[in-house]
C-alpha cells in the first residue's frame, strides 16, 4: 500500500476517535452487551456500506463502527472493573494488558498482509478485521458482566 493510502485510513481514524463523544460512552454494561444493540449496530455498518458508492464513503462506514466498538470496549471495562473486589480487579487487570497486547500483534499482522495488497478496497477491509478482534473482546467481557453480576 502506497504510504499516502496509509495516512488516508490513519487521518480517518483519527477523525472517527475525534467525533466520540461522551454520550456514546455513557451507555449501561447491559445496554452495550444486549443482542439488540449488537444486531442494531451491525445493521447500521451494513446499511451504511449498502449506501456508500465510494471506497472512502465504505472506510468512513467501517472506520465509526471502530471506534464506536473501541469506546464501547473501553467504557465497559473500566466501569465493570471497577465494580470487582481488589483480587479479582487485579488479575482482570492483567489479563486486560495481556490481550492489550494481542490486540496489537493481531493489528500488526493484518497490517503486514494488508500491506502486501494493492488497492484501496482493502482500506475498509483491514479496519473491519481490527473490528473484529474488538468485537471478540467485547463480547468475551460481556460474558464476564454477565457471569459476574
Amino acid at each position: 500500500m502506497s504510504i499516502s493510502l496509509r495516512w488516508l485510513c490513519v487521518g480517518l481514524l483519527a477523525v472517527g476517535m475525534l467525533r466520540w463523544t461522551s454520550a456514546e460512552a455513557a451507555s449501561s454494561p447491559q445496554d452495550i452487551c444486549s443482542d439488540t444493540h449488537r444486531w442494531r449496530q451491525d445493521q447500521q455498518t451494513q446499511r451504511c456500506l449498502a449506501d456508500s458508492p465510494t471506497t472512502a464513503s465504505m472506510l468512513k462506514c467501517v472506520n465509526d463502527e471502530y471506534v464506536q466498538l473501541d469506546a464501547e470496549l473501553t467504557g465497559l471495562y473500566s466501569d465493570w472493573v471497577h465494580t470487582l473486589p481488589h483480587g479479582q480487579r487485579r488479575v482482570f487487570q492483567a489479563a486486560q494488558r495481556e490481550w492489550v497486547r494481542y490486540r496489537d500483534a493481531q493489528f500488526l499482522a493484518i497490517d503486514a498482509l494488508h500491506d502486501q495488497l494493492d488497492g484501496t478496497m482493502y482500506l475498509p477491509v483491514r479496519v473491519m478485521q481490527r473490528s473484529s478482534v474488538l468485537k471478540g473482546r467485547l463480547l468475551d467481557l460481556c460474558d464476564l458482566v454477565r457471569i459476574s453480576n
